[in-house]
């Protein structure tokens, strides 16, 4: 579909200048490298983050049939002929690293 990831985030993105962890909202899910870089750059250190274990972290590829078992629903993508939600079902996140 033409512009899937664009339509996907119009309906779940931080979107004013204004808007901040802790002002906004009280919590975001963001990836484990990501937090910790947000608590490391956190002068005033009141930044927290929690490691989830492996049966929610999507993290472990023995786990990934468990996985497969959640989705998110989001809404619709607004286009004619889809329907109201839209629902992606979970799996393991990999992470490659390329030098």
């Amino acid at each position: 579909m033409p512009n899937l990831y664009d339509l996907l985030l119009e309906h779940y993105s931080v979107i004013k200048a204004t808007d901040a962890l802790g002002k906004t909202y009280d919590y975001q899910f963001i990836y484990e490298h990501s937090a910790l870089a947000a608590y490391n750059a956190d002068a005033t250190k009141s930044y927290r983050y929690a490691k989830l274990p492996d049966q929610v972290s999507l993290s472990n590829p023995e786990l990934n049939r468990r996985y497969r078992k959640a989705a998110i629903t989001i809404p619709g993508l607004g286009l004619p002929d889809t329907d109201t939600t839209v629902s992606i079902p979970a799996t393991r996140v990999v992470w490659v690293w390329l030098c």
